[in-house]
C-alpha cells in the first residue's frame, strides 16, 4: 500500500515537469513576435497590427494548457492523454499558422514563396 502512493506521489512529482518541458516557453507567435524589427516598415501596417492581436491569445492558450492539460490527465488516471495530445497538437498546429501570418505581414524581407502566393 505505501509503495502504491509512492508511486502514484513520484508521478503527480514527474508528470508536471515532463509536460512544461514538452511545450516550451513561449508561443510559436510571441518567438516570430520578438524576433521582429522594430524599425521595419511593415510592422507599422494594418495587416501586421492585425495579425499581431494573434500573440496574446496564443500565449494564453499557452498557460492554460500548461495548467489544466497535465491536471485533466492526473485527474483522469490518463484516461484524457489522447484527447489531450490531440487537442494539443491542434492548438500547437494553429499556434504555428498564426506564426506564419505574422512573419508573412510583419516582415520586409519575407520568404520568397510566401510573396509569390500572393
Amino acid at each position: 500500500m505505501i509503495t502504491g502512493f509512492t508511486c502514484n506521489l513520484s508521478r503527480a512529482f514527474v508528470v508536471p515537469p515532463l509536460f512544461i518541458l514538452l511545450t516550451g516557453c513561449v508561443s510559436h507567435s510571441a518567438r516570430v513576435y520578438y524576433n521582429l524589427d522594430a524599425k521595419d516598415p511593415a510592422v507599422r501596417t494594418q495587416h501586421c497590427k492585425q495579425a499581431l492581436k494573434a500573440v496574446g491569445f496564443q500565449e494564453d492558450v499557452r498557460v492554460a494548457r500548461l495548467a489544466a492539460g497535465p491536471a485533466i490527465v492526473l485527474l483522469t488516471g490518463g484516461l484524457a492523454l489522447i484527447p489531450y495530445a490531440a487537442g494539443h497538437a491542434a492548438l500547437e498546429a494553429f499556434d504555428m499558422q498564426q506564426a506564419e501570418e505574422i512573419s508573412k505581414h510583419c516582415k520586409s524581407n519575407a520568404n520568397p514563396k510566401d510573396q509569390e502566393k500572393q
